[in-house]
């Protein structure tokens, strides 16, 4: 429990009346309130909805694959990570101007970086 968690002992009768217990953790909030201040637990259906659209991806791992295939590091730079995407782009040149074959893998292991992490990090 929380420090500052506040217990029915410690509420007056008046004010007992206007709180209710959260389903969640239990805390004695506001029969109004549409959230819960100790666990974040929202009670009403529409605030709930609305929250969930906004926790959309910061990017998606098949366009930063296919970003990475047309350019290397491509798909990095579509993600953010600006320095990174350049460092591919010039390890996968030097890769091709060797040889095909280091340069194919390593654009093929560029590709593969690129769609790898979770995508509501960034």
């Amino acid at each position: 429990m929380n420090a500052s968690a506040t217990t029915s002992m410690d509420i007056q009768p008046d004010v007992q009346s206007l709180l209710k217990k959260c389903p969640l953790c239990s805390e004695a909030i506001l029969k109004e309130a549409k959230k819960c201040r100790y666990c974040g637990e929202f009670f009403d259906p529409e605030l709930r909805a609305s929250t969930k659209t906004l926790s959309q991806p910061e990017w998606n791992p098949s366009i930063a694959a296919v970003l990475s295939l047309l350019l290397p590091g491509g798909g990095h730079i579509y993600r953010g990570k600006v320095v990174k995407g350049f460092l591919w782009l010039i390890l996968v040149a030097i890769g091709y101007g060797f040889y095909l074959i280091p340069g194919l893998i390593l654009h093929l292991v560029s590709v593969s970086f690129a769609a790898m992490g979770n995508p509501m990090e960034g």
